[in-house]
């Protein structure tokens, strides 16, 4: 009999090992980076980028208005069609679509003496009804190249069941994008995606201190202030708070002039942090972040902007 309890023992442990392998593998990533055909094929950095477990997670760097022969068209309008082609031909080859993505962000040069509507018109029409992405705008001086109008970062994600990873069994991911009550109601781009699988992630594009009615303060101050408001209505939204942000940028026009203060740099109570509406009290779980004084925003008279990302654990989103 004792031989008999040891083999059944025995044979237990084994199954649990193999059980407590399985259950390991689904999380194991699969990483690849190449330069789709039809686009140019740069040495230094890769076209396309895919991260594959429970779902995949595809980033595109720096999509610009450049040919495969390394030339580029001169108007704002041919380089947009351009990168918007280029975007399409990414896309597929990473298995996805424009309805898979969740988050831009487009850097224009020269955006305060440039008229760009049609980045945003392209932008309407490349993205369907009802998959807008999170988005941002930043005006910088200078792209890569002298010539360059525009470049666009895209990040998307394709739920497990559209791929054919070994590992997709592991989470199907549910995405959702949407515009919290509350805020402002754009119809090119989400306040808010949400990629719930194993975890939530929260992406809040291009978050300012616009009103629900669109308008805006004149001051930097009260832009701060109110969008200090609009960030902790759309984390509220997603079901997440401040202590839940994982990664924070924070754009400002004016940056050089108008000196920004570090949460790290202020005590609890010090009347400056009230300034910074992206800041978060000393006692908060501080995220990762950056600050990048830029030279104009998306509509003249903006003057910040604030991207972030959240992520809610399992133990949490089960609960809701």
């Amino acid at each position: 009999m004792y031989f008999t309890l040891r083999r059944s023992f025995a044979f237990l442990a084994a199954a649990c090992a193999m059980l407590s392998a399985h259950s390991a593998h689904p999380a194991d990533l699969e990483i690849k980076r190449w330069n789709p055909e039809g686009l140019a094929q740069p040495t230094a950095y890769s076209q396309v980028v895919t991260v594959e477990g429970s779902g995949k997670t595809i980033y595109l760097g720096g999509k610009a208005g450049v040919r495969p022969d390394n030339t580029f068209p001169k108007t704002l309008e041919e380089q947009v069609e351009l990168i918007f082609d280029h975007v399409g031909i990414a896309l597929a080859a990473a298995g996805a679509t424009p309805a898979d993505v969740v988050e831009i962000q487009i850097f224009i040069v020269d955006l305060a003496d440039i008229d760009p509507s049609p980045i945003y018109k392209a932008v309407n029409k490349f993205f369907p009804v009802g998959h807008k992405p999170a988005s941002m705008v930043i005006g910088v001086e200078a792209l890569a190249y002298t010539g360059l109008l525009v470049e666009i970062n895209v990040k998307a994600i394709v739920p497990s069941l559209k791929t054919n990873s070994p590992v997709a069994h592991a989470a199907e991911l549910e995405i959702k994008r949407w515009n919290p009550e509350g805020l402002a109601q754009p119809t090119g781009y989400s306040q808010v995606v949400t990629v719930e699988g194993d975890r939530r992630t929260i992406y809040l594009g291009g978050i300012t201190g616009i009103h629900a009615d669109s308008t805006f303060p004149p001051t930097i101050e009260e832009q701060r202030k109110q969008l200090n408001i609009n960030v902790q209505k759309a984390l509220e939204a997603a079901g997440a708070t401040l202590d839940d942000v994982v990664e924070r940028k924070i754009f400002m026009v004016g940056l050089a002039k108008n000196p920004f203060v570090p949460p790290v740099a202020a005590k609890p109570g010090d009347q400056r942090m009230q300034k910074n509406a992206a800041s978060v009290p000393a006692e908060r779980k501080s995220p990762v972040a950056m600050v990048i004084g830029v030279p104009a925003l998306a509509r003249p008279g903006i003057l910040i902007e604030v991207n972030l990302t959240a992520v809610v654990p399992t133990t949490r989103t089960a609960n809701r």
